[in-house]
């Protein structure tokens, strides 16, 4: 884990193994679980909101995609966003998220030994109004499986939590135990406050939280958190 210093303030960052890029559209393709945080920024003022969600996205083998937000199953007639993956000019590993002719985001998957990690930077201008920035991370679609030990993760609220894991059964300032393959198959849904808080795990070690599935940043604030096994 690391972080960067933009404007003053310490901000979470998520590094990546290079060398584990995948530099073809093909090697994109596949259904993915995402956990999403994004932040709209009003361009004549007014005040930041957040909201998280989570969603599935696929990608087909030519770079097409499109994805659901906050349901349990998507096909390409229900998608609530849809578009093209394009290699960015000068990269090889870097594709544009495009929709309506509209770059929205930056697009990396990490391939280690067949557990990729899909992570989007969302910078999206296409609304007049406002702009949203935002962080996508996901896994593959596939039955959840326990990857048991303890985590490190930064989060929005500008925190470092530590936690351990052993099944689905959750120990950090109390014990919770998260229900399996819900609301997405890859799934855990753990219960705090009232609160649905999603988790992935992936293979690798690195896991992401998010809550607030009203996805209206009217409902926000959304909370979002990422980590690895240090």
């Amino acid at each position: 884990m690391s972080f960067a210093t933009i404007s003053s303030v310490d901000q979470p960052v998520l590094l990546m193994d290079g060398s584990k890029l995948v530099t073809s559209l093909a090697n994109l393709a596949g259904t993915y679980n995402l956990l999403r945080f994004q932040k709209e920024l009003p361009k004549n003022g007014g005040t930041t909101a957040t909201r998280s969600s989570y969603a599935t996205m696929v990608i087909d083998n030519s770079g097409n995609w499109y994805f659901c937000k906050n349901v349990n199953a998507c096909s390409s007639g229900t998608a609530t966003g849809s578009g093209t993956l394009n290699l960015q000019s000068g990269s090889t590993d870097r594709f544009d998220l495009v929709a309506n002719s509209i770059t929205r985001g930056t697009v990396f998957v990490s391939d280690n030994a067949g557990s990729k990690v899909l992570v989007v930077g969302e910078n999206d201008a296409g609304d007049p109004n406002s702009t949203v920035r935002g962080l996508w991370i996901g896994a593959p679609r596939a039955a959840w499986v326990a990857n048991d030990g303890s985590y490190m993760l930064n989060t929005t609220d500008f925190g470092r939590n530590a936690f351990s894991m052993s099944s689905n059964v959750i120990t950090a300032s109390s014990t919770i135990t998260a229900t399996v393959d819900t609301p997405l198959q890859g799934f855990l849904t753990a219960q705090t406050s009232g609160n649905d808080n999603y988790i992935i795990q992936t293979a690798v070690g690195l896991i992401v939280t998010a809550n607030n599935t009203a996805n209206n940043f009217g409902a926000g604030p959304g909370y979002f958190s990422f980590g690895v096994k240090p």
